[in-house]
Order: C-alpha cells, then sequence, then structure tokens
C-alpha cells in the first residue's frame, strides 16, 4: 500500500525542480540580463548611497514588468516607450486606408517584417518588431494640416455668416410626463439577473431614455455596487445589433406569423406531444409559474433548462454524499473568514456571485482594519482575478487540484480529526500510489500541511472554495473539510427547487434533448434565451438536429441558434420589459421597464409563454394580434405606444384593462401583492422580508457515501503521464459564455489578465511555448477529438506547464455588423468541449501553421517611461522607483511608511540631511523643499478634489473603465485602431508581472488623470485648451483644442487621449446625417446609439484631445443642488461614476480641503502614496500602498 509523500519527504524532489527551474529563467535572460546589470549599475552608482534608498530596502522591492519586452529591456520596446507618440499614433490615417485587422501580414499569413526571438513575449505586437519607420504610411501633420485649409477656410465663411446651418426649433411638451424636468435625471429600480444571481440596479433615465447604471444600495445582492456586466447591459438595449423584427426564412412576418407558428403546433389536440421548451436557467418566479402552468395544460410537452457555464458539478457533488441528497450550492461569508483556501474557484471573477464576494473579502483586506487581515491560499492552472488577489498562488494543472484536495484531507487525519475513517485512509493512500511522481515535487502539493495547519488554527473563521470546473468528488471532499473547521458558509438550493429541469443537471439535460431530437420524439422547439447551437460540446453537436426541426428562437441578438431556427423572434431587452427576480440568497426584486419597446415585435419569455399557454384559448389571448407587437385585450391595446403610457383606472400605469392580464399584470399575479405594497417594491426594487423565500438547508456529509464516491471514481483526470497536456474551458471576463459578443463595450474592454481585446487567444506557460515551438501571436491549430479550432498563442507568465487555457464565447458564426467588422471576433472554444468533463480535456494535438497575426493588446500601451526622471533607471527595476508599491504585513508592521519611503521626494525630512553640511556646488541641481520650476497654483476654491485608490482591496476587475465609458461617453475605436494604440480608455487598469517571470505573481493599479496641480500638460498647451480650476481640476476645454498633443506628450501618467478619428462617426453602425449643411457630410452614431449618450457630457470629435475630469458634470450637479438649498456641499455627495461602481469600494473622493472628509482621513493613512511623487507636480490622485498577508511557514517553499 503506497503512503502519501509529506512535505518532509518531498523535500529533496522539490530540490532539483527548483533547480530545473532557475535555470529555465536564467536561459530566459541569459541575452539581456548582464547587460541590464551593467546599465542599472552605472545608473545607481551617484544616488545608491542617499539615505531614503537605504531607508526604502527595508522592505523588500521586487521587480514589476509588463511584458516579457520590458523584463529584459528590448531595445524595441524602450524605443515605443520613449517616443513622443505611441508607435502608430504618430501619423493620421485616413479612414479608408485601413485594409483590416491582419493588414500588414501575407496571404501566407506570415507577418512581412515580425521576426521571431528566443524570448516568447506575450506582449510585443507584431509593431514592435518592425523596423523604426512608423507602421503606417499615412499622412502626416503637415499634410493633414495643408489638406484641412479648405475646410477650416469654408468653416470660417460659415462662421462670417456666408454660410449658415439651417434653424432647427426646439418644442416643449404639450403634455410634460410625471415628474420630468428638464436637465434633472430620474432613478428607477429594477433588476439584471445572470445565471443563478439577481443583482438590484438603479438606472439613470434622461427624458424616457436608461443613460447610465448603477448599483441599488437597497439591494443584498448589489448594496450600490456594479461589475462590467452590469454596466455595459445599457449598450445591448441600443445596439443596432438587435433582432428587430419577427423573420421566417429572412422575411418579416410579424405578430401575426408567431401567431400562426403558434397555432400551427396545435397544442389543444396533440396535448404539446413532440414539441419542448429550451431555456436557460431563469431568476423569475412568474417565468416557472406559467411555465408549470403550459405543463400542466400540455401534460406531453417536455421542458429542458441549459446553461452553457453550468455549476451542476458542485450540486451533483454536495448531493452525492449528503444525508438528505441535496443539490445546493454553498454560499460563504468571506466577511467573516480569516483564511480562505481557493481550489480554482474564481469567486472574485467569472463566479455568478463574484459581486458580493469582492466586497466582502474587501473588507478584510484593511491591514488597519478593526479585524485581523484575511489570507487567501489559490490552486489554479489559469491566472484569474482571485489568484491575483491571492497572499498565495500555487499554479498547477486543473486535473491535479483533485489531488490537493485528498492531501487536505489526508492532512486532517495527521491532525487527529477523528471522524475520517482509516478505510477512507486507506483508500487515498491507494489513489496516491496511482499518482506521478513528478507531481509530488509540486510546491503547491508540499504546501498543504501548512495550509491546513492554518485552517485549523483559524477554526470557525475558515473556509474552502471549489470552482465549478472541478470534478463532483471535489466538492464532496470540500463539503466534508469545511465541516472540520465549522467554517462560516450557508447552503442554499435554487429558489425553484421544485421545478423538475433544474434538478436534472445541464449536461444530462443536453443530452436528453439530442437523442429526443434524434428519435424524433421531438419535433418542435422554443428556444428561450439559450444558444444550444454554439455552446453544445462536441458529442452533442447540435447543428443538424436544430437545422432539420421546426424551431422557434427567441433571443436578443443573432445567434447560431436563430440562425438555425424556422422562425426568429426579437426578444425584449430587460430595460423594456416587466418580470420579477429571486437572488440565491432568496430575496425578491422586481423588473421594471425604463423604456418603450425600441422595436414593435419585441417579445418578453413572458408574453411568449403566455401566448403559448392561451393559444386555444378563443377571446383570452392577452397579447395583440393586430401586429403592433403590443399587449391587449381583444385587440385593445394596452402597454404604452409611441412613449405615451396607457393608464388603469385607479392610476396605476400598464396595469389591468377588463380583467384581463397584461405583462405587469401577469408579475402581479404571481406575488398577490396589495397595492401599496406594490408601490413600495418598486420605488426600493427589492421586496426585503416580504416574499423572500428561506432556501438554506441544513447538509451533513456522510463519511460513507464519501467513501463510495471516492472509491466509484476512475481518476481520470489524476492520471496519465506528468506531461500530457491539458486544455482548459472557462467562461470570459469580457463576454461571460458569449452573451455579451454584440457588445462593443465589453469586446474593446482589456481582459484583466492577458490585456488583450476583441478576441480570445490559447494561453500558454513559456515552458509549454518553447516545447512546442511557438511564441506569442503564432497561429496554431489546435485538435481535441474530431474537432480543430486555429488559434492565436499568448505566452503568459503563471501559466501551469502543459495547460492550454481557452476562453468561452467568442467566433461566434452570425450575420452582425460588429464582429465582422473586426476580424470575426475569435474562435469557438465551446466546440472542443466534451460532455464528461466541461472544464477541462485531456490529450490532443498541436499543429503549428507558420502563420502569424496582430492580437490587439494594450499590455504595453501607455506605458510610463519615468527613466528620464529618475535619472535613467526604470521605476520598475529592483532598486528603481516603484509606481506600484506593496510589502508584507510584517514589513508593513515594522516599517509603517514603506510607501513613502520608497523614493527620495523634496520636502521630505531626508532632503536635508543631503544638504547638510555641503557647499553650493555640491547640491547644485538639487531642488529645495517647495520649489518647482513652474509658478505655483493659487487656489482659493471653498472645495478642493482628490482621489485615492486603494491597491490592497483592488483587484482589477474593470468595473471601473466600463462605468467611465458609459458615464463619459468614450468612443469604441476597434481591433484595427486598439493595434495601432489608439483606444480611448480615461481610465486604464496597468497590470504588471512581479518576481520570476515562469511563476510570477500579478498585481493592477488603475491610472486615470492625476490632476496636478503643477500640471505639466498646462504649461504646453499653446491655446490653453487645458487649464485649473479654481477648485485644483485640470479642465479640458473642447472648443479651444486644436490638437497639437503637447499636453500627451507632457503627461508623465499617458493618461491622455486622443481622438485621431471621429470615432463615433466611423463606427460600423454609424449612418450618414440629412445633408442640410456642409458639416452634415460627417457620419453620425446610429440613431438608438445616440440616445445612449450623457447629456451632460460633450461628445467629442476629431482632432480633440480628452481625459479624465473626475466626472465633473458631477460635481457641478451636487453644487447647483446645494446652493438651490443654500448649504455646503455634503462630504460623500459626489460620487465619481468609477467609486459608484467598484465592487470592493477601492475608489474614494472628495473635498481634501476638508480635513474631516472620508477622502482626506484615507489619505493621512501611511500606505498614501502618489506616483512620480519627485515630479513636484503634486498630483490629487493617491494610492494606498498595497500589504500581503502571506504565511511564514511558507516562506522557505
Amino acid at each position: 500500500m503506497a503512503t502519501i509523500p509529506t512535505p518532509a519527504t518531498a523535500h529533496s524532489m522539490l530540490k532539483n525542480s527548483s533547480k530545473k527551474s532557475s535555470v529555465t529563467t536564467d536561459s530566459l535572460l541569459k541575452n539581456s540580463s548582464k547587460k541590464h546589470s551593467m546599465t542599472a549599475s552605472s545608473m545607481l552608482k551617484n544616488s545608491s548611497k542617499n539615505p531614503s534608498d537605504e531607508h526604502a530596502k527595508k522592505v523588500v522591492k521586487k521587480k514589476q514588468w509588463r511584458s516579457f519586452a520590458e523584463l529584459i529591456g528590448d531595445p524595441v520596446f524602450v524605443k515605443a516607450r520613449e517616443r513622443e507618440f505611441p508607435i502608430g499614433a504618430s501619423e493620421l490615417r485616413l479612414a479608408d486606408d485601413w485594409q483590416g485587422p491582419n493588414e500588414g501580414i501575407e496571404k501566407t499569413g506570415k507577418s512581412e517584417k515580425v521576426e521571431k526571438t528566443d524570448v516568447r513575449s506575450e506582449g510585443e505586437d507584431a509593431r514592435n518588431k518592425q523596423s523604426d519607420e512608423p507602421i503606417e504610411q499615412g499622412v502626416s501633420r503637415r499634410a493633414f494640416l495643408k489638406t484641412m485649409m479648405a475646410p477650416l477656410a469654408l468653416a470660417g465663411l460659415s462662421g462670417c455668416g456666408l454660410v449658415r446651418k439651417p434653424e432647427r426649433k426646439i418644442y416643449p411638451y404639450a403634455r410634460p410626463p410625471e415628474y420630468l424636468i428638464p436637465g434633472n435625471p430620474l432613478y428607477f429600480a429594477t433588476t439584471y439577473t445572470l445565471a443563478t444571481e439577481a443583482v438590484g440596479l438603479l438606472v439613470e433615465s434622461h427624458e424616457g431614455r436608461p443613460t447610465k447604471i448603477e448599483g441599488n444600495a437597497a439591494h443584498e445582492g448589489s448594496k450600490g455596487k456594479t461589475k462590467s456586466f452590469h454596466q455595459a447591459s445599457l449598450l445591448d438595449l441600443y445596439s443596432p445589433d438587435r433582432l428587430q423584427a419577427i423573420s421566417a426564412g429572412g422575411n418579416g412576418v410579424g405578430i401575426p406569423g408567431l401567431n400562426k407558428w403558434i397555432s400551427d403546433l396545435d397544442l389543444a389536440g396533440t396535448q404539446g406531444a413532440g414539441t419542448g421548451i429550451v431555456y436557460s436557467y431563469q431568476s423569475s418566479p412568474t417565468f416557472y409559474r406559467l411555465l408549470s402552468a403550459i405543463k400542466e395544460k400540455y401534460p406531453l410537452m417536455r421542458t429542458y433548462c441549459y446553461d452553457a457555464i453550468s455549476e451542476d458539478n458542485i450540486k451533483k457533488g454536495i448531493a452525492s454524499v449528503t444525508t438528505t441528497k441535496t443539490r445546493a450550492l454553498p454560499v460563504p461569508d468571506y466577511e467573516k473568514a480569516d483564511v480562505v483556501v481557493s481550489l480554482d474557484s474564481d469567486f472574485l471573477g467569472t463566479d455568478t456571485t463574484s459581486l458580493t464576494n469582492q466586497g466582502a473579502f474587501a473588507k478584510r483586506r484593511d491591514p488597519d482594519g478593526k479585524t485581523a487581515m484575511n489570507r487567501l491560499y489559490q490552486y489554479e492552472s489559469t491566472y484569474t482575478l482571485t489568484g491575483a488577489a491571492a497572499d498565495h498562488r500555487f499554479r498547477m494543472k486543473r486535473k491535479d487540484i483533485e489531488l490537493i484536495a485528498y492531501r487536505m484531507l489526508y492532512r486532517f487525519y495527521e491532525k487527529g480529526i477523528k471522524r475520517i475513517s482509516k478505510p477512507l485512509i486507506g483508500l487515498l493512500e491507494e489513489v496516491f500510489g496511482k499518482v506521478n511522481e513528478g507531481f509530488l515535487k509540486d510546491k503547491g502539493y508540499r504546501a498543504v500541511a501548512a495550509i491546513v495547519d492554518d485552517l485549523l488554527k483559524k477554526s470557525s473563521r475558515a473556509v474552502i472554495v471549489a470552482g465549478a470546473a472541478q470534478p463532483p468528488i471535489v466538492h464532496a471532499l470540500v463539503a466534508y473539510m469545511n465541516e472540520f473547521i465549522s467554517a462560516p458558509l450557508e447552503y442554499r438550493v435554487t429558489p425553484f427547487s421544485e421545478v423538475k429541469d433544474l434538478e436534472v443537471g445541464d449536461v444530462a439535460t443536453l443530452q436528453q434533448l439530442k437523442a429526443d431530437l434524434n428519435s424524433k420524439t421531438l419535433k418542435n422547439i422554443i428556444n428561450i434565451s439559450t444558444d444550444p447551437v454554439l455552446a453544445a460540446p462536441e458529442d452533442l453537436e447540435m447543428v443538424s438536429e436544430y437545422e432539420t426541426a421546426n424551431v422557434l428562437a427567441l433571443a436578443v441578438f443573432p445567434t447560431e441558434t436563430t440562425t438555425t431556427a424556422k422562425l426568429v423572434v426579437p426578444e425584449k431587452h430587460y430595460l423594456e420589459t416587466w418580470s420579477d427576480a429571486y437572488s440565491m440568497k432568496g430575496e425578491l426584486s422586481l423588473v421594471q421597464p425604463l423604456v418603450s419597446p425600441l422595436y414593435a415585435d419585441a417579445v418578453s419569455s413572458h408574453e411568449l409563454l403566455a401566448r403559448i399557454l392561451d393559444a386555444s384559448t378563443d377571446g383570452e389571448q392577452n397579447t395583440s394580434v393586430d401586429g403592433e407587437g403590443n399587449t391587449s385585450v381583444d385587440g385593445e391595446r394596452n402597454t404604452s405606444v409611441g412613449g405615451e403610457q396607457n393608464t388603469s383606472v385607479d392610476g396605476e400605469r400598464n396595469t389591468r384593462v377588463d380583467g384581463k392580464r397584461d405583462e405587469m399584470g401577469l408579475v402581479q399575479a404571481t406575488h398577490g401583492f396589495t397595492s401599496k405594497q406594490w408601490r413600495t417594491i418598486l420605488s426600493r426594487g427589492t421586496a426585503g422580508a416580504v416574499g423572500a423565500r428561506n432556501n438554506v438547508r441544513k447538509l451533513v456529509v456522510s463519511p460513507d457515501d464519501l467513501f463510495a464516491s471516492i472509491s466509484q471514481g476512475d481518476f481520470i483526470l489524476s492520471s496519465g503521464t506528468a506531461d500530457e497536456l491539458e486544455v482548459t474551458f472557462d467562461a470570459d471576463y469580457s463576454l461571460y459564455d458569449g452573451r455579451f459578443f454584440h457588445n462593443a463595450w465589453m469586446q474593446e474592454l482589456p481582459d484583466p489578465i492577458t490585456k488583450i481585446t476583441w478576441e480570445n487567444v490559447a494561453i500558454f506557460s513559456y515552458r509549454t511555448a518553447e516545447k512546442y515551438g511557438v511564441s506569442s501571436q503564432d497561429l496554431i491549430k489546435l485538435k481535441l477529438g474530431n474537432k480543430e479550432v486555429e488559434a492565436p498563442v499568448w505566452v503568459l507568465p503563471g501559466q501551469a506547464d502543459d495547460s492550454i487555457a481557452l476562453k468561452l464565447g467568442y467566433g461566434q458564426n452570425v450575420n452582425s455588423v460588429l464582429p465582422k467588422a473586426n476580424g470575426g471576433c475569435g474562435f469557438n472554444a465551446y466546440a472542443l468541449q466534451h460532455s464528461a468533463t466541461l472544464g477541462v480535456r485531456l490529450g490532443g494535438s498541436i499543429a503549428v501553421t507558420g502563420k502569424k497575426t496582430k492580437l490587439a493588446s494594450v499590455q504595453d500601451h501607455w506605458a510610463i517611461a519615468d527613466e528620464i526622471f529618475t535619472g535613467g533607471e526604470s521605476s520598475n527595476s529592483q532598486n528603481g522607483r516603484p509606481l506600484y508599491r506593496s510589502a508584507t504585513l510584517r514589513e508593513y508592521r515594522k516599517h509603517p511608511d514603506f510607501a513613502r519611503e520608497a523614493v527620495e521626494v523634496p520636502g521630505l525630512p531626508v532632503y536635508h540631511e543631503r544638504v547638510k553640511g555641503k557647499t553650493a556646488e555640491e547640491v547644485k541641481g538639487l531642488r529645495a523643499e517647495g520649489t518647482s520650476i513652474y509658478e505655483e497654483q493659487k487656489l482659493p476654491g471653498e472645495y478642493q478634489w482628490g482621489l485615492t485608490v486603494d491597491l490592497n482591496s483592488c483587484i482589477g476587475c474593470n468595473a471601473c473603465v466600463i462605468a467611465c465609458q458609459a458615464e463619459n461617453n468614450i468612443p469604441v475605436v476597434g481591433k484595427e485602431m486598439v493595434i495601432e494604440g489608439r483606444e480611448m480608455h480615461w481610465l486604464r487598469v496597468d497590470r504588471y508581472f512581479e518576481g520570476d517571470p515562469i511563476d510570477a505573481r500579478v498585481v493592477n493599479q488603475p491610472i486615470l488623470c492625476m490632476q496636478c496641480e503643477q500640471a505639466p500638460c498646462e504649461q504646453v498647451c499653446p491655446v490653453a485648451a487645458t487649464v485649473h480650476s479654481e477648485e485644483g481640476l485640470n479642465d479640458m476645454v473642447y472648443n479651444r483644442c486644436v490638437g497639437t498633443r503637447f499636453c500627451s506628450n507632457n503627461c508623465p501618467y499617458k493618461v491622455r487621449r486622443f481622438n485621431y478619428l471621429d470615432y463615433h462617426g466611423r463606427a460600423p453602425h454609424a449612418q450618414k446625417r440629412i445633408s442640410s449643411h456642409i458639416f452634415d457630410l460627417f457620419n453620425e452614431p446610429a440613431e438608438t446609439l445616440q440616445m445612449q449618450f450623457n447629456p451632460n457630457v460633450t461628445v467629442r470629435m476629431r482632432g480633440v484631445m480628452e481625459k479624465c475630469t473626475y466626472c465633473v458634470q458631477r460635481i457641478n450637479s451636487a453644487r447647483v443642488v446645494a446652493r438651490n438649498e443654500k448649504r455646503k456641499i455634503r462630504d460623500g455627495e459626489i460620487v465619481t461614476a468609477c467609486e459608484q461602481a467598484c465592487p470592493s469600494s477601492s475608489i474614494v473622493f472628495g473635498n481634501i480641503a476638508d480635513k474631516n472628509s472620508r477622502v482626506s482621513r484615507v489619505k493621512k493613512q501611511q500606505r498614501d502614496y502618489v506616483m512620480l511623487e519627485e515630479l513636484n507636480i503634486k498630483p490629487r490622485t493617491s494610492y494606498g500602498a498595497a500589504v500581503l498577508n502571506p504565511n511564514p511557514e511558507l516562506a522557505t517553499i
């Protein structure tokens, strides 16, 4: 019988492994490290002895780098960083010059000028490997100015009155809508659902147009915060790519066509035989009430629930070992956890409950808080946001994490947990007898003993979680071990556990669906809000089955399922419909429409089910048959048409008429609230205790059932050779399961780890890339089973060896404008999945095509070249001036001022120590305290605005980036312009790697305008387009800007963005204006996209510089309110868009002139520092340095 190797017995094996790793790392840097070291030495020779640097060295500094190119000091990267403007941004290109995202690549696929290097760099775009010539032969600034002389002359004529714009009149309301005051937004509560979670929202509406989404503080699932998904869902409402008409075979048939399709089913005569409803998980009790009524009325009708991103493994694992066999989900309370051990769980990222998880977890990351700082251990195969936030991260194959769970259970046994039986221990030892010896060398395996000891020390304040991609046995083991430590968690069933479909399991449901289609038992399909044609794994492919069946597909956007459907029905956006939702915690909230449906044919899922339910009842149908797409009773319309609201006899809009049901009535009938309760819930957005469901279950793990589950396993994931290739599949941070494929904001949002936009990639580790002879941007053919995809390679530090990570949701084969205009947007990774193990697949083959592609990565964009300010050394080098500053908790306790003392800054006491006793000649060039090369600003304003970002709680989730984009009308530029370095985000999140290039740590730092008091940009603008306000803001006057870009060149933080083109006007959906003036020759955004614009923020045009404004429009709005009420602006009354969205509350904004304001108190903390403080430009944006809480016992592992 084999024994489980302990850390002590595995130590010698790890030695050899670590030496090998060290050699590999050295070989990675061998050609550049000497040069880099020599350069650093010469740079530091005159400053290495200064007292502040010596003091700063008490806290260990680690090398930080954006990419391998920066790490090795690649001359091409260095030159690009030092340019006045980014490569591709120094020349102006005509819009028609662009040949597509792969311009410059030959038909053979090989780049003309791309050269391979020994380093498998993940960040060097093909343009970084080209010659010093600009990559575009466009129009120089001089040529552009000459070309523009004629239009400018005409513009001058128009200004002189010779060419006048036509008069356009604005008419007042004849009957103003209730509560509407032009210029003042209204806010309505609603709910957004994603998989099993429902999040309460507040939607800002300007004169009937939803323009911005915020979290609802009254809702437990939101607490006033949002994720990027919630922010971006607004753009889906206005997207021109939405399905707009009911169609059959590409021909519009309208509502009558829908009625005929349902009538032809003859549901009354067949009792529903041969017809099935396929739907994704719904959080709406009204949906399930209607579905149950349909099944009762048509007992032979079948229903199938399928979600591409499934939690079925969790439910299955817990049900297999609990005494009641309950399919439940664990809901941990991270705010109560001192120690968290995560086995491949991205609970801070793609997990459906990540919004509340981030807030709870962040509350325990304050090293100065009232409660002890928590500690996070993370096991994973590819980098996640949770892994980036971890104090200890262990990279390993996904299939091997199951063994970590076994090793943890064995350690609990070693520590005297009596509940673990000897037969179970014997079985574990048998399992480890099948384990490859190479795994036992892994440091993650050796760390288990210390981790379990830490869990036991924090008993009742520690929790273990596992990711949904792990097999059911891992979740069973985790549930068992959580009992040992009395973990702070609850087990909750879905609020609709009585619905049989939800208790079957996603894979089993899909298998049954395919079997029924193949056997012709199922001939008619009503497909609601799911895309099984896209998301079905290889062995359950649905294309041919759906093409031969009679399919009705209800969807908001074109999907691969709609392309096979006989009848395509546009679905209402959630901001256009009435509904309700239960969260996993049993909280009930309502979904209410903010706007009338933009497209008359749009139908909600409730309306479709009600139409099916009432199909055989003459005169009782609750939806219109007049083809106008509005709910009605006997042809009389009952909901709003053309923006006008129909009001019932009791004064409630869109409610009952003649006792019949409309869409809102369907929801009301589910709950039976009184009128007062209904109005209260609508106002608050949540029902609170009223209508809440208690879905908590008390579960106990049976050791006998656990023994049976382990003994029946085939251990397929733990077997095989050590270097056998595995491919993992995960939800995407931008597209989730593919539902945001048509959302331009999310497509252009950089992945928080890879920093890639507009597509997915095959993520390799450096060693795996070296093994297969590939580098970043190489195209490979990846084959699993009978399916093969062509995918670009991306080499990422921290990726597990012999493990390739793929993100789901891309590569949809649909007829839509946005993806076609941006190179198709990736490849379909679903095609490589297998139903046996959706999250991981073993084996496969890689074929190198010899081709390259250009990836739109932003990781090397806007790199801060601060060596020009610090004597020639990069800030992120070992002894340099770090932009991102961190320390361990122990170091912070010993040296609480480590962040401020990391660099020597004018005004610090150390300056006087350097000057003391020296001659004037010796101190020449040193700046005295308080002096500046710029004229000191006198700011008389009563309010002085400032902002701070806590790097200790920020996880880099990008919610702030999308919130800023939605608030400030920031354009989408497209894939080709991102490649050129022209993305327009005002707020970016810089991602750095730190430490060993093979197993690097990821750190994130949001960068926005620093609002410098001595702003360098203001000094160089020739037309005073950027000026300082009395309240300390660095303001932009767009009408003055002539586009010299001197301000951008002079900004050390690289936060200014220039409109090289009219991005709104050249977007794929742009339309021609009605030509009544010379300036109407320019295109304008699609009409629906214009509806999303914030009316309080100017929409910028070509040739204008822009940047973060601290949401000055919100400042001015609060100032007006305070002035009208004859009071001062209260602390916390102004909340910037990024601060309001941030799930971890890492951003704080306010009046720094008020010493008692929250922002002032935060800035007084010892961790607070400003970047490039040595420039003495006095930025108003500061950072709270990060503090890690590592386990001292793991210091030598």
